[in-house]
């Protein structure tokens, strides 16, 4: 049998009540990433991998017509060129 999965990424977070706990968790979550990175895969791949992130929210940021959706776009924006993660 033939199969066929499309996944519509974030989907289910946009509909969740709790928005902001996704959110705290999702940017925990990526806040490990860098970690792993950065300890990992050494200055230069951990410094590519932050600036191609950085790019990609840059344009998701560009295309972002909803209100809610540019303020978390912004707050990842911030995570990742500060390191840091962002009270909600």
């Amino acid at each position: 049998p033939n199969a066929e999965i499309i996944h519509f990424g974030g989907q289910s977070t946009r509909k969740n009540p709790d928005r902001k706990l996704a959110l705290k968790y999702d940017m925990h979550s990526q806040r490990g990433l860098m970690l792993f990175y950065k300890k990992n895969y050494g200055a230069i791949n951990f410094f590519l991998f932050k600036l191609l992130r950085i790019i990609k929210i840059i344009f998701k940021i560009l295309k972002t017509k909803n209100k809610d959706d540019l303020k978390y776009n912004m707050l990842y924006l911030k995570l990742f060129l500060t390191g840091k993660t962002i009270q909600l």
